[in-house]
This record gives C-alpha cells, structure tokens and sequence, in this order.
C-alpha cells in the first residue's frame, strides 16, 4: 500500500443468542504509514441523519513503517470513509471518491475489503495433513485465477494450488474455497494470490507470510472458534447462481521475490 491509509477490510457479522435475539459484532481493520508518533485514526461514518467521527485503537506495528489500527463497527452506520490526522494534515480513503457502504450481514457474515486491498485471507487451517482456506476477492472482472502458495520447508521448495469459487456476499467479495492433501503434518508458511486483467495482487501478512502449525487456527478477528469456521462459508439463500469460475491455468511462482514488497496491492 503506498497511501498513507486505507481500509484493509470491515466485517459484519449477526448471530443469535441463547435468548432467540440477534447481536451484531463487527470490526474495521485499518493500514495507515507511521508518518509520526502522534496520530489520529477514525472511521468518518454516515448513519442516516449525520456524520460522525469513531475513534480507532491502535493494534500493531507491521513491516514497512506501516500500523494496524481497529475500529469497533457498528451496523447502523450506512456509509463511510477512513480519517487518518498525522503531522496536522488530513489523510482519507474515500473509496476512489465513492465513498463505502458498510456491509449488511441480515444474520450471516458480510465482509468488504478497501480499494487497496483486491484479495484478503478469510480462514486457514491444517488438521490430519489436509490444508484448507477461504479467500475473498474483489470481482474485479470474470476470468481470474485466485489460489495460495506454500511451503513447509521454510521456502527452500514451494507449491502453488489454484481455488475454486464458492459463493458471494451480498457486499459483492467473492469467496474462493482452497484445499490441499500434503504430504505430511508439519508447519506450513503461506501466502495468497490473485491474478485478474493482468495484474496480480497478494497477501502475504505484510512481508512475514501466514505460519501455520498443524492444528486448526482461523484467521479472524471473531472471538467465536464455530463463527471463525462457519461466516466464510457459503449460505444457500445467499448464493448467486452463476457459472463457477475457475480457470484452469498451471500457476508457476517465479521464485520467492513474489513475496516481496514490489507485488503487494498499490493504488
């Protein structure tokens, strides 16, 4: 990400209680530049009447002077933009303009990942040597190719395999289904891929890739083991008839350097 912020994705999710209620737990994850210790990071959101400003909490530092920030996210917010005040000058991800409609979950999981960020991980795991993911794209076109490539030797050998298209969500992130016999249980490092129009994008956890270790460990922000298994997978009222969209194409990785900073999503 060259921007000095951007939405890396906001979640909605609904789900019922023991009571036969529905609560909303929701979150936006945020990418700003570290341009000084001093900073404000915001969600600038819409919620029908007014605007308001909600202040993010800040999570991490990440390679490349980069910082995660959170912000907790609330359904009755319609429409927003990111707010990113460092150094006394004022920073926005605007959607290329449009601004972004906040995803509706109607009790399931909806998702949408920032104009910076065309493909994010959903989930991993490793259990009985069988590794398996969900990723979300951007429809940025209809052939495309979205996959993973792995390694479990600490990249001196690394493999490729393509997913398949599983299902949209209703804020339009398709979600691809991957799935791969390895040959023995061990640690694996892996990061994603998404190749359209020509243009390839990834994510690679900024830099350091994703470790897997042989057990089931989901990547996401949800406290809830069932609801990390469960919100990437496809709803049968949720699903948009349509011709599944894999292509077949023989994905060869052109050394490690495809984990490098040149091939990370830019605007």
């Amino acid at each position: 990400m060259n921007a000095p912020v951007g939405l890396r994705i906001v979640s909605s999710n609904s789900f019922q209680t023991g009571l036969g209620n529905f609560n909303h737990k929701g979150s936006y994850e945020i990418i700003v530049r570290n341009l000084s210790y001093d900073k404000k990071v915001s969600i600038w959101a819409y919620n029908g009447s007014s605007w308001r400003d909600i202040p993010g909490e800040f999570v991490e530092s990440l390679p490349g002077n980069l910082e995660k920030w959170q912000v907790t996210a609330n359904e009755n917010d319609f429409e927003f933009a990111v707010k990113f005040i460092a150094n006394g000058i004022t920073y926005w991800d605007t959607n290329k303009g449009r601004n972004y409609k906040f995803p509706r979950a109607h009790d399931a999981f909806n998702a949408l990942s920032g104009s910076n960020f065309p493909i994010v991980f959903g989930n991993i795991s490793l259990s009985n040597s069988k590794l398996k993911a969900h990723v979300a794209v951007q429809n940025l076109g209809y052939n495309k190719v979205v996959g993973l490539i792995y390694t479990v030797d600490n990249w001196a050998t690394h493999q490729s395999v393509s997913g398949l298209y599983s299902w949209t969500m209703g804020s339009g992130m398709e979600v691809w289904s991957i799935e791969q016999q390895l040959e023995s249980l061990s640690e694996v490092q892996v990061a994603c891929f998404y190749k359209i129009n020509g243009c390839e994008y990834w994510d690679n956890n900024f830099h350091k890739n994703y470790t897997i270790l042989p057990q089931r460990m989901e990547l996401s922000t949800d406290d809830s083991d069932s609801s990390k298994r469960d919100m990437w997978e496809p709803r049968p009222q949720k699903i948009i008839p349509r011709k599944v969209k894999k292509v077949q194409e023989s994905v060869v990785s052109p050394k490690i350097k495809i984990l490098e900073s040149e091939l990370l999503p830019t605007d």
